[in-house]
């Protein structure tokens, strides 16, 4: 079984930052980070787990369009398939 099967790598992407604004306000804005990032989308429970796991705002952003998640390249499992060995 793969880990992340669907995967596209996308280097400086742009993610959704929060900020607070007042004691009660939050702003939203969108901010392009560096670094080596992949888009997942993840389709069972071990890999939901997975990135449950993983720190928000350091190693997993929300993309400001499209859907998944983003995960810096380096934190992410190789994708590697047992039933080929």
């Amino acid at each position: 079984m793969k880990f992340f099967a669907e995967r596209s790598h996308e280097p400086d992407p742009f993610v959704i930052k929060g900020s607070l604004r007042s004691n009660i306000d939050y702003f939203y804005s969108a901010k392009q980070i560096t670094g080596d990032f992949v888009r997942v989308i993840p389709n069972t429970w071990r890999e939901v787990s997975f990135l449950q796991s993983l720190e928000k705002g350091y190693n997993l952003f929300a993309p400001w369009h499209g859907d998944g998640v983003l995960v810096r390249a380096d934190f992410l499992p190789p994708v590697n398939d047992r039933r080929r060995r």
